[in-house]
């Protein structure tokens, strides 16, 4: 930010259940206009009574440097809210994500942020709300996956880079190959795991590593582009107690409030994807916008593809100096 890097003239589209359009952090940097839900019943804004996840994730993109609440990781970005979960039940069609994707490159998004995801057996084993395991045919998961590809693919052609979380069942992707995650698992999508400090408090714990991975974050070499805070809760302190503070602080449809999960991680880089892309004068190839994550990210665990933290966890100053 003290150079002058702030996200100014690039556009991050917020796929999730609806933003807050009268919170003062994200008001200044929302357009209206071209937010859109794609939730039937539902407008693309989240207040008092809908799920505050959408506009805890939109803080952390870019909250505005206002002298209250919270800053934003690219404080100047435009905001555009896409509702493509209920802001109710905070689940949604794989239609209206879909729908969501294609209207964000058609819009000119800059950045696409998916804060959200399922996973699917390709064999076409599922489980029900109430945890009862049905099958459908295997070529009915596979038309969801190709539609949702497809959809990906038009919003990267049209100059999005379209960043997704990883998921919060701490599992291996790596030799899951019955299993396919959405979206973060389909091509020309930045996959983000989640970090935390150790456990730690205002007074008596300083923090000495943050890159720790989360209890929760899915994980493995085959699914993992990079990683980014997102906070924990399970995390022991010397004296014996749990810590409840390593969570993200952000935005929320009442005000302020902390939040953990792969969800707050991802938009730590969608941010930086902001950043970089304004600092090219507003316009950058998608492709070139993920390099410049990856080769910038910092190497917490070894040189090559880590297993929790991909190509590294992400650096904003690098991604804006070098």
């Amino acid at each position: 930010w003290n150079l002058g890097h702030t996200g100014k003239g690039a556009s991050v589209y917020v796929l999730d259940s609806g933003v807050s359009g009268t919170h003062p952090d994200l008001a200044p940097n929302l357009n209206r206009e071209l937010s859109k839900s794609f939730i039937a019943g539902q407008g693309w804004h989240a207040a008092a009574g809908f799920s505050s996840h959408g506009t805890h994730v939109a803080g952390t993109i870019a909250a505005a440097d206002n002298g209250i609440g919270v800053i934003g990781v690219a404080p100047n970005a435009e905001i555009v809210a896409i509702k493509v979960l209920s802001g109710i039940t905070g689940s949604g069609p794989f239609s209206a994500i879909s729908a969501g994707i294609v209207y964000s490159g058609s819009q000119g998004a800059d950045v696409i942020n998916m804060s959200l995801g399922a996973t699917l057996n390709k064999n076409g084993k599922l489980i029900d709300a109430n945890g009862v395991p049905y099958q459908i045919p295997a070529k009915y998961v596979m038309e969801i996956v190709n539609a949702q590809q497809k959809a990906i693919d038009y919003a990267y052609r049209q100059g999005s880079t379209i960043i997704a979380s990883a998921g919060n069942d701490p599992t291996n992707y790596d030799g899951n190959s019955a299993f396919i995650k959405l979206p973060g698992g389909l091509n020309n999508v930045i996959t983000v795991s989640a970090t935390s400090p150790v456990g730690w408090d205002f007074d008596t714990n300083p923090v000495t590593n943050f890159d720790v991975p989360t209890s929760y974050t899915t994980h493995g070499k085959s699914l993992i582009d990079v990683a980014a805070p997102g906070g924990d809760v399970n995390f022991q302190l010397p004296n014996g107690y749990y810590s409840g503070l390593d969570r993200i602080l952000s935005t929320t449809v009442t005000g302020w409030g902390w939040a953990a999960g792969t969800s707050m991680a991802a938009p730590h880089v969608s941010g930086v994807a902001a950043l970089i892309i304004a600092k090219n004068g507003g316009t950058m190839d998608p492709h070139e916008v993920t390099m410049k994550i990856y080769n910038t990210a910092d190497k917490v665990d070894g040189n090559g593809q880590s297993v929790y933290f991909g190509k590294g966890r992400i650096n904003a100053y690098r991604a804006v100096t070098e």
